[in-house]
């Protein structure tokens, strides 16, 4: 007669014990739960449970997911990407202002050109998962999308950009994953008419025309590459926002308010009651 008892837990409460419902950071132990329960410690040398896991981390943290080579990963490192945003926040929260905080590792970004001569940008945008990055060149000429790797893995870092836009005219904005959540939407803008002053009264009221201009990539094929996917004429263009899926929040000079649907193509301005301020970087 078997007299063993078998417990049957719902994957989700299993990552809900690793990821911190149950489990409390610690700066002896990297989990101190499976060290004491020996169902959490069995669940943590299940694959399955990790890769749970470190999705939800992604949906959390809005990290792009195609960042991890799910599939590709070991139990450890699926264990090391999974814990180390608790953790880091942790030493943050409770570590001693007297010691610095050292990085697991270090990785030196020195990109090429395509004729092999040191990169230089002048702006970039980094991708929530630390793997894919948006730069646009000093010189003006280019954007491009670099592959940095994914450091628990040891993955060797590419020094070539993995796609490039080459339109001098463009201005790089702002980026967001695609409804799929699977590739990119990058959002660039470029100016149509330059801003005109008036020289009676040294103030401006005209406004300029920007083009704004909406590129889709997919960074994890074979073969990524920028495809336009939507074009929209904004007045006076001085910040964007924008949201997976397509939906693209724009700020202007004139204190206006434009929200795009780039799947409709639908567009709706709006003044609101209070004045609204941004401080764009210069770049």
């Amino acid at each position: 007669m078997d007299n063993k008892i078998y417990i049957f837990i719902p994957i989700t409460y299993l990552v809900d014990g690793i990821l911190g419902k149950f489990y409390v950071p610690s700066k002896y132990s990297q989990n101190i739960l499976t060290s004491t329960c020996n169902l959490f410690y069995l669940a943590s040398q299940q694959r399955t449970v990790w890769l749970s896991a470190l999705q939800r981390v992604c949906i959390d943290h809005r990290a792009f997911m195609p960042s991890f080579p799910f599939e590709n990963m070991s139990v450890k490192e699926l264990e090391h990407a999974a814990l180390s945003p608790s953790q880091l926040v942790d030493r943050l929260k409770n570590g001693s202002s007297n010691k610095a905080l050292e990085p697991q590792r270090i990785l030196p970004f020195e990109p090429l050109d395509s004729e092999a001569q040191p990169y230089s940008f002048s702006w970039l945008y980094l991708i929530p998962g630390g793997r894919f990055l948006f730069t646009e060149s000093a010189r003006k000429d280019h954007i491009a999308l670099w592959d940095l790797g994914n450091v628990g893995t040891r993955e060797e870092m590419t020094w070539l950009p993995v796609a490039v836009i080459d339109d001098g005219r463009l201005v790089l904005m702002d980026a967001c994953p695609t409804a799929d959540e699977t590739g990119l939407l990058l959002s660039t803008y470029y100016v149509l008419h330059p801003l005109i002053l008036n020289h009676f009264t040294s103030s401006s009221f005209d406004p300029w025309q920007c083009q704004v201009v909406i590129y889709e990539i997919y960074p994890s094929t074979p073969d990524p590459e920028f495809t336009p996917k939507g074009e929209l004429n904004v007045n006076a263009l001085i910040d964007i926002s924008s949201n997976a899926g397509g939906c693209f929040v724009f700020l202007t000079e004139m204190d206006e308010i434009v929200l795009w649907n780039l799947a409709t193509n639908d567009s709706i301005t709006w003044e609101p009651p209070i004045i609204v301020t941004i401080h764009k970087p210069t770049h």
